[in-house]
């Protein structure tokens, strides 16, 4: 892997150019550039098997618990935190990797990876880390051969994925709505990657919707019945997300984040702050220091 750092200061994780893929066993504690703040451009998986410690995702901590799977989405924010004994599995992977329907399931935010950031980890029972271990280890037996078989991998690693889906639906984790349909699925895909690239510079909800070619009634409509939320409200999640990562992750002014971020008035940023979270930015940055000592 790549590291660099982004101009706030915070450290991007990359593979290499034609890599896709890494599993890996950490047995260990971690040190150095994982115990900071951090961003990937792939998808994590971290399975812990023993071991204890914290797990730092988008401001929220997390105690490193045997038994759990943590799921990290391109572009989270997380560190590791007072590791000790950890015997863990991480498995890295791009999207090139996954087969095309899974691949599908990714975009359209119908996969694992729309697990509730409230709670991004699923419990494994006993049964299902026996089941889970023997996809690992294929996978893992065939990552380690000189020239790795792609076509073998892939099957194993987009298994590995379905199961864990299927495990975070039948425990309720995951949410599949039952009005869905491949349509609106696709639309919400879309939209949800056109929030993801443009709520700094476009926060009306007629945006959105004129580039899916649909009204704004509709497109609240279809959100509102598969999320629960209108389009509004997906762009001030999406905001108050990124701005939690600036207050809690560099030393940026409120004023320079607030710009960073599309707002032109500090002011009203810190007011749109303060009615989305119910504290000053100033407050959840301090917040945010005191629960990382």
């Amino acid at each position: 892997m790549m590291i660099t750092s982004s101009e706030d200061e915070i450290n991007q994780f990359k593979f290499q150019p034609g890599q896709n893929f890494i599993i890996d066993d950490i047995n260990h504690s971690l040190t150095g550039v994982f115990l900071q703040p951090h961003r990937h451009h792939f998808y994590e998986l971290v399975w812990i098997f023993e071991g204890s410690g914290f797990h730092f995702i988008d401001c929220q901590k997390y105690s490193l618990q045997p038994g759990r799977v943590y799921v990290i989405k391109p572009g989270q924010i997380h560190q590791w935190q007072k590791t000790t004994s950890l015997n863990a599995m991480i498995i890295l992977f791009s999207d090139a990797l996954l087969d095309s329907t899974y691949g599908e399931m990714l975009r359209q935010n119908a996969s694992l990876f729309s697990i509730d950031t409230e709670r991004p980890y699923l419990e494994l029972s006993n049964q299902d880390t026996d089941k889970l271990k023997t996809l690992a280890n294929l996978m893992k037996d065939e990552y380690s051969q000189e020239n790795s078989d792609w076509h073998f991998i892939r099957p194993l690693l987009s298994a590995f994925l379905y199961y864990l889906l299927r495990l975070g639906r039948k425990n309720n984790e995951l949410s599949h709505p039952p009005h869905s349909n491949q349509a609106q699925n696709e639309r919400l895909g879309k939209l949800l990657a056109l929030i993801d690239s443009e709520y700094t510079r476009y926060k009306s909800v007629e945006y959105y919707a004129d580039k899916l070619n649909i009204t704004s009634k509709r497109l609240n409509e279809i959100t509102k019945m598969n999320l629960g939320k209108t389009v509004g409200q997906m762009l001030h999640e999406r905001t108050i997300l990124e701005a939690k990562r600036y207050l809690s992750l560099s030393e940026n002014s409120v004023k320079t984040i607030a710009h960073k971020l599309g707002f032109e008035d500090p002011s009203y940023f810190s007011r749109f702050f303060q009615r989305e979270t119910l504290m000053s930015p100033s407050v959840f940055r301090k917040s945010i220091a005191d629960i990382s000592k």
